[in-house]
């Protein structure tokens, strides 16, 4: 008597075990789809593609600006007044492009190398 209601016991918790396993490895494989970085960028491309068109545009346009070679510009005199502003610029060039890289190197690392 005893044996039988331990072994009926042990079927129900060998069953429930499964289904509980099951569960675990359905929520799993969600999970993983859910949190796959190349689903999440594509998702985010196709509901949103105006604001990454218009980032993705203006990045390449600053980047385009600011590794513009500077003799592309030589035929075009300028005035007094319009070197200056290119004179701070170019002094500005390496700390701009400095925190950038930095900039980016801990989003890198905040989004995809830390996540926990």
């Amino acid at each position: 008597m005893a044996q039988s209601k331990f072994q009926k016991r042990k079927l129900e918790l060998v069953t429930v075990l499964a289904a509980q396993r099951t569960g675990v490895s359905s929520a799993r494989a969600g999970l993983e789809r859910e949190l796959s970085v190349s689903r999440q960028l594509k998702k985010a491309l196709k509901d949103h593609p105006l604001p990454w068109f218009a980032g993705a545009f203006g990045s390449a346009t600053f980047l385009g600006l600011l590794l513009q070679s500077a003799k592309s510009n030589r035929s075009v005199k300028r005035s007094r007044i319009g070197i200056l502003p290119r004179l701070c610029f170019s002094l500005a060039k390496p700390a701009i492009t400095a925190w950038v890289i930095d900039k980016v190197k801990e989003e890198v690392s905040r989004r995809f190398l830390l996540q926990n």
